[in-house]
């Protein structure tokens, strides 16, 4: 037999079909916006260890090798957070004038 199901009449069959259409489009926009979301996790995550390094890199230029409890508050930061010691540590600052920033 051709189809899986048996049909009443064509009307169904339409139906049936018109269905399973909606269902393989929403399937498809469903795993394109999952991917979209996926890259933009991944996009935010790189930012995020980037700016880690920089103000890494940017406390070890000044004081040499970041202390551990330093290295841990930068873990926990913010990207946002990170992004403000960055521009205050680019601005002159040194890593200890940063405070509570």
């Amino acid at each position: 037999m051709m189809f899986e199901h048996k049909f009443r009449d064509f009307e169904h069959l339409l139906e049936f079909q018109a269905v399973e259409r909606g269902l393989a489009k929403g399937l498809k926009q469903g795993l394109e916006q999952g991917r979209e979301q996926g890259l933009a996790q991944g996009r935010a995550d790189a930012k995020l260890a980037e700016r880690r390094r920089i103000v890494q890199l940017l406390i070890a230029h000044h004081s040499g090798p970041v202390p551990s409890n330093v290295a841990e508050r930068i873990e926990q930061a913010s990207s946002e957070q990170l992004a403000q010691w960055i521009e205050i540590m680019i601005s002159g600052a040194l890593p200890h004038e940063l405070g509570d920033h």
